[in-house]
């Protein structure tokens, strides 16, 4: 299981990031069209174009909002209510032009990330008018944000009842299913909503769509649906966010820093693209440029917890731990308690190595929120990693019980029961996260696909220990190809430890030595050193001239600290390499277009600055 756990966080951490989505805007439209023009609304998308103002300062209001200013909306917000409480609340017109003001102030404070402030406006205007769907359903979703779940079900049955519901209350209860990880009944009812709309509905919608597809590891739908989303909104700034998570998926990073670039240049005083793109040149070696975006993200007068999150997870990385607890705190200052804040502190601490206290707050994390698939699988893992198999296993058992249709557990379980030694066991939980990853596999996001094809290596691991070869290598060939696969220089490719890709010749089965190196990879992957040296002599036995199959047969020698057959194979595999070297290294020089490339620079990780406060 070389490389594969880390591989595994860092692409499913990039993924919930993605589906944590943009906020793509603090207005929205909570009824159907007939609706619209009765009442004001506000969930978090743009407002129509076909709604009009006859209250200036309510266009005002609009307008900041639509340009993520909630500093702004609540200034015009706060006159308007005054003038209207100023005429009295006695008739069901003036309450409920009170319960919509009230509504717009709770999204303005939503989007600011002030969510107890947001949960008060909201409560204000249910009570105000109790029958009104509009304020339940912001009602429920801003308890689930603060994670009183028990209040959220309460008034989400409220909403189950109703004899008739509008396209916001099958958002809301799409909403409540996507949190319990029941995908289809999530979508079932966003795709009622859209019928009520006519046609896709609103890009809200087809957002919410498209991160309930991340979530079931669907690939080509996401990216579709993305843009489907991108198309049907009016707001620029939200439609190149969007854009840029579909060229995330796309693994288009020439095209995400692009959308990311273009949006800071429309609202250049927003932080959700200065944190994208901050996280983006992390990731690519561009640390001092990525520590700059975050650093001014802090100082944007529209609150980013995200961007607090980034800079400790950046000086986690670089192992300024203290300061990395420091951001955290000053987060918790900011924030209520929730499972995500629980869970950067343990990752933290995991990292600096305090086992302790990284599992007291993972327990925390969890014990928040019995959803939180992500707490149940870092908890489990680094169990595992210290060889706590029983408490692992206890772990998601749990997780599972919790959420038993959701893929992602399944197959984390497999690979802790994997390492304890159950390869049966394994090879259930990998049998059961394939049947519920319903899409193709080639149509699967990267994660999903990776995560696929380790299922497939245990599943195949099984069949090898139980002698059924043929089932064996079938299912070998499919960890083959949906395996990740590093984009290395040609400078590194002459010694390359595993294979990438092969090319089987199905007519001659397990006379094909590249399926026989497929099946040693798959055993290497699943922890079987003797059964992967073992293949690996038979494919060289097929093709004795090939240079990376001794390369590959090196690293297992390495891996089961066999050092007298590994140094046996060395010299074979260094002879072929020297034998090769000369047009290798002329490739390299010159390339395709004959002219020598530079090798790539490697930047220096600046020292750890000093956090800027956002007074």
């Amino acid at each position: 299981m070389i490389g594969w756990r880390a591989l595994s966080v860092y692409l499913a951490m990039g993924l919930v990031l993605i589906a944590a989505g943009p906020q793509v805007s603090a207005k929205s439209g909570h009824g159907s069209k007939r609706e619209e023009k009765s009442s004001l609304t506000t969930e978090s998308q743009p407002a129509p174009k076909v709604l009009t103002f006859r209250n200036p300062y309510l266009r005002q209001t609009y307008d900041s909002l639509e340009a993520f200013r909630p500093d702004r909306a609540l200034k015009t917000l706060a006159r308007l209510r005054v003038t209207e409480a100023a005429g009295g609340l006695r008739t069901d017109k003036q309450r409920l032009r009170m319960t919509r003001l009230l509504l717009l102030a709770g999204e303005a404070f939503k989007l600011d990330e002030n969510l107890p402030a947001a949960r008060t406006a909201y409560y204000l205007a249910a009570h105000l008018s109790p029958g009104d769907s509009t304020a339940i359903c912001s009602l429920a979703n801003c308890e689930r944000d603060l994670q009183h779940f028990a209040a959220e079900k309460s008034l989400n049955d409220q909403l189950e009842k109703l004899p008739s519901k509008s396209v916001f209350v099958y958002k809301t209860l799409a909403r409540h299913a996507a949190r319990e990880h029941e995908y289809k009944r999530a979508i079932d009812y966003l795709k009622t909503a859209q019928a009520l709309e006519g046609g896709n509905g609103d890009a809200h919608l087809q957002m919410f769509l498209a991160k309930i597809y991340i979530a079931q590891g669907c690939g080509v739908k996401s990216i579709e649906q993305l843009k489907r989303a991108a198309q049907c909104i009016h707001n620029p700034y939200s439609r190149e966010l969007l854009l840029a998570d579909a060229c995330t998926l796309s693994l288009d990073d020439g095209g995400f820093e692009e959308h990311l670039l273009k949006a800071g240049k429309i609202y250049p005083y927003d932080p959700a693209w200065r944190v994208k793109l901050g996280n983006f040149y992390f990731c690519h070696a561009r640390e001092k440029d990525g520590f700059d975006l975050l650093s001014e993200a802090l100082k944007c007068k529209r609150f980013s917890s995200r961007a607090y999150a980034s800079l400790a997870f950046y000086y986690s990385g670089i192992e300024h731990f203290d300061q990395a607890l420091n951001t955290v705190q000053r987060l918790e200052q900011l924030l209520p308690p929730s499972s995500n804040l629980s869970d950067t502190k343990a990752d933290i601490y995991k990292a600096k190595g305090d086992i302790e206290k990284a599992e007291k707050y993972y327990k925390e994390a969890i014990a928040q929120d019995a959803m939180f698939a992500k707490g149940y699988g870092s908890y489990a893992i680094l169990l595992d990693e210290k060889k706590r198999y029983k408490e692992a296993r206890d772990v998601m058992a749990g997780c599972i019980k919790s959420m038993p249709e959701f893929w992602r557990p399944r197959f984390i379980f497999a690979s802790i029961l994997l390492d304890a030694g159950d390869l049966k066991a394994a090879a259930d939980q990998a049998r059961a996260g394939l049947a519920l990853l319903r899409e193709p596999e080639d149509q699967l996001n990267l994660y999903a696909r990776h995560q696929a094809g380790k299922g497939h290596a245990i599943l195949g691991a099984l069949y090898y220990s139980q002698g059924k070869f043929e089932e064996a290598a079938a299912e070998a060939k499919r960890f083959n190809q949906l395996k990740f696969e590093a984009k290395l220089p040609d400078l590194l490719k002459m010694v390359v430890i595993r294979p990438a890709k092969l090319k089987f010749d199905d007519k001659l089965g397990l006379k094909d030595a590249m399926t026989r190196a497929a099946v040693a990879d798959m055993l290497l992957e699943c922890g079987n050193l003797n059964g992967a040296a073992s293949e690996y002599k038979k494919a060289l036995a097929i093709a004795p001239n090939n240079t990376e199959l001794h390369s590959y047969l090196l690293h297992v020698y390495s891996a089961k600290g066999d050092w007298s057959e590994a140094a046996k194979e060395n010299i074979v595999l260094s002879q072929k390499i020297v034998n090769r070297m000369p047009a290798s290294i002329g490739k390299w020089q010159h390339g395709p277009s004959g002219v020598t490339p530079s090798l790539p620079s490697v930047p220096a990780i600046p020292a750890a600055p000093s956090l800027p406060i956002n007074k």
